[in-house]
């Protein structure tokens, strides 16, 4: 059982610096997080951010409300007939068989890219 181990956030630039030392226009910086830095997929996280420049940093934002980071599960389309929702076994020979099933419907709730 691998040992828990706390999220490692990566460390990102307050402003990125031109040649010159100008200061270059950031308009979003995104970052992802997984399991490789720790995230487990069974725990509820919130989530609170907060932007700055070369001045300071804002307050921290309100949290959000708990995120479990799991894949949702497959959909199929609602108006499938139940005939045509089913798995399908085709080309069945002794050694082999080639299986097919309807396509699944994407994942359209907030918060799936």
């Amino acid at each position: 059982v691998p040992s828990a181990r706390e999220p490692e956030v990566p460390a990102l630039p307050l402003v990125n610096l031109g040649s010159r030392g100008e200061v270059c226009p950031q308009r979003c910086l995104v970052t992802v997080l997984g399991e490789e830095d720790g995230l487990q997929l069974t725990t509820t996280y919130v989530f609170s951010v907060r932007v700055g420049d070369l001045f300071g940093f804002s307050a921290w934002s309100e949290p959000s409300s708990g995120v479990k980071l799991v894949v949702p599960p497959p959909i199929l389309h609602p108006g499938l007939a139940v005939e045509d929702a089913k798995l399908r076994a085709r080309e069945v020979t002794q050694s082999s068989f080639c299986i097919e099933w309807p396509q699944f419907m994407p994942a359209v709730h907030p918060g799936i890219p």
